[in-house]
Formats: structure tokens, C-alpha cells, sequence
């Protein structure tokens, strides 16, 4: 609505050949989420280290560690790490992406937080 443009291209299916895999520019700076590190500059500052890299495997470890953690306790005393408005989120983002690739087009992603009681009619909880 405000004339803003992003693009996203996503595949782990690619090599880019690039340090960062996530990079977001802005009229104030800039951000690079990358494989071996993190930083982000301001305005017409140098580059800023803000974090470590991203190890996959370690993360797919920890996410799935805590999968059966809230199988084993029936999701008594620990939380998700994704709530119900993150999987919606996921999901319209998704949809978002297969309606662009029916029209051709850039699509808009909405994503409308259904009440809980909504989302567990229709899993049956």
C-alpha cells in the first residue's frame, strides 16, 4: 500500500555463492543473515557483526528435540516454538507464494488470525 517492493527468493537448492542467505536493504541500512555470521549497517556506518552464523543441522537437532519434548510431556510445562499465529503467518505466506505463481503476478500476504476455538475445530481438538 505504501508503493514498498520486497522480493524473496527461496531454495536450498541453489548455491549463490554468497556469504549471507538472507539479505534485507532499507532506506536506513541494511541487515545479512548469514552461514558463518550476522551484521547490519546503519546508514553510511561500516558493517556491524550482531551474531554467529546459522548451522542447520544444529537447529533441525534442537527443533526436533523439542518436537518430541512436547510429545513426551503432552505439552504439559514447556511451550512450542511456534504459536498458533506463527503457523498462520507460515501458512499465508505460503499460499501467498502458490497464488502469485498461478497469476503471475505479486501477491499480497494476509494473513487473517482465525480465533483459537476456530483452528481447533478443524484439527478435531
Amino acid at each position: 500500500r505504501t508503493g514498498i517492493v520486497g522480493r524473496a527468493d527461496v531454495s536450498w537448492s541453489v548455491n549463490t555463492g554468497r556469504d549471507s542467505y538472507v539479505t534485507v536493504y532499507g532506506a536506513d541500512g541494511a541487515i545479512e543473515i548469514g552461514w558463518r555470521s550476522c551484521r547490519m549497517r546503519r546508514g553510511n556506518q561500516g558493517w556491524q557483526e550482531i551474531g554467529g552464523g546459522y548451522d542447520k543441522i544444529d537447529c533441525h537437532r534442537r527443533m526436533f528435540a523439542s518436537f518430541v519434548q512436547m510429545l513426551r510431556s503432552n505439552g504439559i510445562g514447556c511451550a512450542p516454538w511456534i504459536d498458533a499465529t506463527d503457523a498462520v503467518a507460515c501458512v499465508a505466506a505460503v499460499e501467498a507464494a502458490y497464488r502469485s505463481i498461478d497469476s503471475g503476478t505479486w501477491e499480497w500476504v494476509t494473513a487473517e488470525q482465525p480465533e483459537m476455538e476456530e483452528l481447533d475445530a478443524e484439527v478435531g481438538a
